[in-house]
């Protein structure tokens, strides 16, 4: 027995989470230093793109997956993800490809590995993070959107094709696989997103599918002390965690906050569902793909400054003390945070409109909440 249409909503607190972990994965890639790095939650930070990933196949599957079963295009659906990720993507390709001629122009110096030309025309097809590479390359947090535009297609064209069914028994074998794939074959496990994370996906994206089955039949009825344990548990799970086995567990972590946080029930969900928050929401893309040539323009200012010489990496280290790291990782999220309202708004929105489908009639809230996503 298979649970019926729910009325589509929009979640708003997740929308909240969606835009807080891209900042948090933002930070952990700048490495400055400061005091963040006393904290041992936030050094396993790049584990929040896990949480991205099982967010997306909660919302994607709860938006698409009656729509689709129903009849509705799957070209548009994949058309309508396509318009979603590729246009910020390619011109944050764009801007990095033109800070590498910038720092030849300075420090006469080739393209170093992880920024090959010849790498270019995989990133702008979304192929740069499905393991046809050893390195992660320009753009590097983006590996994550090759893989979450693979998983839509495998969502729309394989998944979707098994009877409603067999399809929490498939997602399940799926999330499994992956993970002991993971297990066995990564020497960083959940880290390893240079040759595994098209794996790595899989267990969060489908874990997210699984996540949506349960919360369609059962909805949380939680609070405020259940979204604080949940939290906790999230923190205590990345403060043990790092590069160790203990990280595969991180799909089913995030799945259960997830789960708890969809039901909106607490403070801090409408903490996360406030002005502010639902701002950091409808930004977290452009966040999550404009903090690399962020972090790349601050590393060509130093070198402008200083001269010649080796990069920054840890202003503790460059300069005796971590308050002048805090100082810079609030100038690096101000700047991230000035840029990414820009972006959405001239880059994102124009993109989407120009390269989805045009509608014939006003969108229902399935379609609204599907572009959201």
């Amino acid at each position: 027995m298979t649970a019926g249409p729910v009325p589509q909503r929009r979640f708003e607190a997740l929308d909240g989470w969606r835009g807080v972990c891209a900042l948090l994965v933002a930070l952990w890639h700048f490495q400055v230093g400061g005091h963040l790095d006393g904290i041992a939650a936030f050094r396993s930070s790049f584990l929040f793109v896990d949480f991205f990933f099982v967010l997306s196949g909660f919302v994607i599957a709860y938006s698409a997956e009656d729509g689709l079963d129903a009849g509705g295009s799957r070209w548009t659906f994949l058309r309508k993800r396509f318009a979603r990720v590729w246009p910020l993507h390619a011109a944050m390709l764009a801007v990095m490809v033109s800070q590498e001629f910038a720092r030849q122009h300075l420090e006469g110096w080739s393209f170093p590995y992880a920024r090959r030309p010849t790498d270019i025309p995989l990133n702008l097809a979304l192929g740069h993070g499905l393991g046809f590479l050893d390195r992660l390359t320009w753009n590097w947090p983006s590996w994550s959107i090759s893989v979450e535009m693979a998983l839509y297609l495998v969502f729309a064209l394989g998944f979707l094709a098994a009877p409603r069914r067999w399809r929490t028994p498939l997602a399940l074998a799926i999330v499994a696989t992956a993970l002991v794939v993971i297990g066995l074959f990564s020497r960083r496990y959940m880290a390893g997103a240079e040759t595994f994370g098209l794996a790595r996906g899989a267990a969060g994206f489908f874990t997210g599918y699984l996540v949506q089955r349960i919360w369609r039949r059962r909805p949380p009825r939680t609070g405020l002390w259940a979204e604080i344990a949940v939290a906790l548990l999230v923190a205590g799970f990345l403060a043990v965690s790092g590069e160790t086995a203990v990280s595969l567990a991180a799909p089913l972590v995030f799945g259960l906050a997830v789960w708890v946080f969809a039901g909106e029930g607490g403070a801090i969900s409408r903490l996360l569902k406030s002005g502010p928050g639902l701002k950091l929401g409808a930004w977290s893309y452009s966040i999550y793909l404009v903090h690399a040539p962020v972090i790349v323009a601050f590393h060509i200012a130093y070198r402008v400054a200083k001269g010649p010489g080796g990069q920054v990496t840890h202003a503790a280290e460059a300069f005796g003390t971590p308050w002048l790291g805090d100082l810079i990782n609030l100038m690096f999220l101000g700047l991230v945070l000035a840029i990414a309202p820009f972006t959405y708004r001239f880059i994102e929105q124009p993109g989407r409109r120009l390269l989805a489908p045009r509608r014939t009639s006003s969108p229902d809230a399935r379609e609204r909440l599907q572009e959201a996503a």
